[in-house]
């Protein structure tokens, strides 16, 4: 059990991995620490040249005194996934 092992195992070799393949990532590495912690650099790795594009467009487009809500609805609809 990976959760007992601390950790990760592969599943058994499917054709079509299917939608859910975070979900059964995570089920997978439950127990282990160390794989949570690379998959979410990898994440944060793939995040963060959209974050700093989006900051420096909103900072140039919107007037100092709406920055704070253009940077919280702009962020928000990109972490969401709509933007």
């Amino acid at each position: 059990m990976a959760a007992a092992a601390g950790t990760c195992r592969s599943p058994a070799i499917r054709s079509d991995p299917g939608p859910d393949g975070a979900a059964s990532l995570s089920s997978r590495c439950a127990g282990s620490l160390g794989a949570f912690g690379f998959w979410c650099s990898i994440a944060g790795v793939m995040m963060a040249p959209a974050l700093i594009i989006q900051s420096m467009l909103i900072a140039k487009a919107v007037r100092a005194e709406h920055s704070t809500e253009a940077f919280t609805w702009s962020t928000s609809a990109l972490l969401s996934g709509v933007g």
